[in-house]
């Protein structure tokens, strides 16, 4: 619990309700002033003259998140588009895959409803087989290389595309996914792994709380929110990859991209085609959200992801073991920071998940169940909170879960 001052002033950052302890932000965050500060500027902008504002800052502003988001992220500028949300970067992925009869998709099922129902949707339309493994059954009894070797089993030879989520946002159990990859590309040097596996990461409570960068794991493809981990504003996420996987897949909902516009107009072409800007959806968007992701980036790089991960394992290590104390309280996530990110699930005894958040929102303490058939109480300890309020959750949790009398 060294230099809390510093970590005060993070907290100012983030003006928030002072009597509520939020550890929710891996449902949806909230963004630091600066970025709060950014999109209200744009917001005024827009309204004054949208069509002006647009045509002046459009181009630009999303040159500006864009450029943000690769360097964060370690991919090129031809290597990013952005999306609403993670669920949005999912169905896009999934969406333009060509796939072969007699393939099959390889998900598991701690993936969330998103990756799950994306990829259904691509069995039914490809006519491709869709399986789903088990990794575990204790989130807690873990060792990375049982992880890395239940995925390498489960893959067969029909296997032709590899869900894996970065941080299961069921039991906040994080994946090794950079040595899952290796592994993977050792076994395809030595013939045990189809040549043309295509890996699909959901990155959503990995980015912004796990001090790597995707274009750095040996993933093809991968989606995320802006809003969770990254405190950016809301309704924006993205999706990347290595250029050659993005310019196999189809676009699933028509872009605004001047080539591919162009190109369906029979309008004359100009300059080189864009992978990245053909995937990005059209429409009209909350502007002022997209264009405000570059300051939310500049702030998370301003700390630093190293210094942010230190963190968060700090805040976990300290939840974990508050709750763990607790009788009557069982800590599903594992304590060892190479299994773990920022989410700790538990179960309560006597209470569902749904049960126990609704009695600590009662109590000022905002965490949540999850969309699973074994359902958890999820909390997400960030930067903006401190040890006090990781004590007052702790109490709040000690104060449901002790017996009835």
């Amino acid at each position: 619990m060294k230099n809390e001052s510093r970590w005060d002033a993070v907290r100012r950052d983030f003006p928030m309700h002072p009597a509520e302890v939020y550890l929710a932000g891996f449902w949806i965050s909230t963004p630091p002033q600066s970025v709060r500060d950014a999109i209200a500027e744009f917001r005024e902008d827009l309204d004054l003259c949208a069509g002006r504002s647009l045509m002046r800052n459009q181009s630009r502003l999303v040159q500006e998140s864009t450029s943000a988001l690769s360097a964060f992220l370690g991919v090129g500028l031809d290597e990013v588009a952005i999306t609403s949300s993670a669920t949005e970067g999912l169905t896009l992925l999934y969406g333009g895959l060509s796939l072969e009869p007699g393939s099959e998709i390889l998900i598991s099922e701690h993936d969330h409803y998103s990756m799950v129902s994306a990829a259904r949707k691509a069995a039914a339309r490809t006519g491709c087989a869709i399986r789903t493994m088990r990794l575990y059954e204790n989130g807690e009894a873990n060792t990375p290389e049982r992880l890395i070797e239940g995925v390498r089993a489960a893959i067969t030879t029909r296997t032709r595309v590899l869900g894996l989520t970065w941080v299961h946002s069921c039991t906040g159990v994080k994946l090794p996914v950079r040595e899952i990859c290796r592994n993977l590309e050792q076994g395809k040097r030595e013939g045990r792994v189809p040549k043309d596996l295509l890996i699909i990461l959901d990155a959503t409570h990995g980015v912004g709380a796990v001090n790597a960068r995707i274009g750095d794991l040996g993933v093809d493809l991968a989606a995320a929110s802006c809003h969770k981990w990254l405190n950016g504003p809301r309704g924006t996420g993205f999706i990347c990859g290595r250029r050659a996987e993005l310019e196999r897949l189809s676009d699933v909902i028509p872009t605004y991209g001047s080539n591919t516009v162009a190109r369906v107009m029979g309008m004359e072409i100009h300059g080189a085609d864009n992978p990245a800007e053909r995937l990005t959806p059209g429409g009209f968007k909350a502007f002022e959200h997209r264009w405000a992701i570059g300051p939310a980036i500049r702030y998370m790089a301003s700390l630093g992801m190293e210094t942010i991960e230190d963190r968060l394992t700090e805040l976990s290590r300290y939840l974990k073991d508050g709750l763990a104390a607790l009788p009557g309280v069982h800590v599903i996530t594992p304590h060892q920071p190479e299994l773990s990110a920022g989410l700790v699930c538990i179960d309560i005894d006597g209470h569902t998940a749904e049960e126990a958040s609704v009695a600590l929102a009662a109590r000022q303490v905002i965490a949540l169940s999850g969309p699973y058939k074994r359902s958890h109480l999820r909390f997400s300890p960030f930067i903006y909170n401190s040890f006090e309020e990781l004590d007052r959750a702790i109490a709040a949790v000690g104060a449901i879960s002790r017996p009835r009398r």
